[in-house]
This record gives C-alpha cells, structure tokens and sequence, in this order.
C-alpha cells in the first residue's frame, strides 16, 4: 500500500509541479508575496528544501529511535523510508522546473546558461552542480532506470549528497535558515553514528 501511494505521490508532483509553475508565470504572481515568504518562487525554493530535509532526515531519526527504544516502536518511521523517493522527486522538480521554465520563457537565458560567467569557479558552478544533479536525480528515479543501470544505479542515487550540500551552499547565500538547518541535519548523523558505532548501545 505505501509503495503504491509512493508512486502516485511522485506522479502528482512530477505532473502538478510544472502546471503550477506555469499557472504561477501567466497570471502573475510568481515574484508577489506569498503567505509567508517574499515571492511564489521563493516559497517553492523553501518547499524544495524542506523535502530534501525530510529525505536526509528519515533514516538517521528512524535508526536512532529503533536504537532506543526498539524497532517496533520506530515502526512508523520505517514506513516513511519509502516516501524518500517521492521527496526526492518533489524537491528535484521544483528545481528543474524553474530551470527548465527560464529556458522556456526567456529567450536570452539559454546562452547566459552556457556562458563562461555562469559557469565561473565559486558560486556560479556549484549553482550548476545543483541543477545538474537535480536533473540526474530526477531521471532515475524509476523503476525503468533501476533495470537499465542495475548496481550502478545506487551509484548514480549518492550525487543526492551532492545536490543537498551545493543546494546547501547556494541557499545559505540568501538566508541564514538554510545553514542553521543544515547543522541540525548533521548533528543528526552524527548522534546516529555515534550510537551505531559505540559499544554502550550493542
């Protein structure tokens, strides 16, 4: 049952996601405030990396309650294991759908992508490593490319390190929230490595 609400999940986000965008452009309210946050684009920026938290977060918060208090009482987060995937896919359509979107809609934007001051050292090339890896990402997320890649799939799925870290750094440049976050993401892992590799908890 949760496999299949998975799926569906990551369907709606990969054909809704793009819609919403769209609608957003044509009516004009991409760059207004919205609820909290200073534009449309900027609270789908914030979605994005809320579901990449979520992603990062599960797994070390699930084994560090099952280390404590048991697996059965950590059972409810081993079934959230399988919502990674559609996190993934909602926080790398949000990317790609913006990115994708300027291309689309702004004539100029395609040879400033490829321009060498878009793909300078610093900043401007680790913005590209995220979308790049987003995109990779976003690809593979299949059950088709599981069977074409085979053991090297689980490779491909580690650049997910990579898109979190560059999107990490990209987003600390516009608000401190993305960096305190981050903290908490790693003070997670390493409580969990912590507890996995100390003896007091065999």
């Amino acid at each position: 049952m949760y496999n299949k609400i998975n799926w569906q999940l990551s369907i709606v986000f990969v054909f809704c996601i793009p819609w919403i965008y769209i609608v957003a452009k044509y009516f004009d309210f991409y760059n207004t405030p919205f609820l909290l946050w200073y534009s449309f684009e900027w609270f789908l920026f914030h979605l994005s990396w809320y579901a990449l938290i979520c992603v990062m977060l599960i797994r070390p918060i699930w084994e560090i309650v099952a280390n404590f208090y048991g697996a059965k009482s950590a059972l409810m987060l081993k079934k959230l294991l399988i919502f990674r995937q559609s996190f993934w896919i909602l926080s790398a359509i949000i990317i790609c759908t913006i990115l994708v979107g300027k291309f689309f809609l702004n004539s100029w934007y395609i040879p400033f992508y490829f321009s060498v001051d878009n793909w300078s050292l610093d900043i401007p090339l680790i913005a590209r490593i995220s979308e790049i890896s987003a995109l990779i990402l976003l690809l593979t997320s299949n059950t088709f490319s599981k069977k074409i890649l085979k053991k090297n799939w689980k490779k491909v799925q580690k650049l997910s390190y990579v898109f979190f870290l560059s999107w990490w750094i990209i987003a600390g440049q516009y608000e401190s929230f993305y960096y305190y976050s981050m903290w908490i993401v790693w003070a997670i892992y390493i409580i969990n490595i912590f507890i996995k590799k100390s003896s007091l908890w065999k």
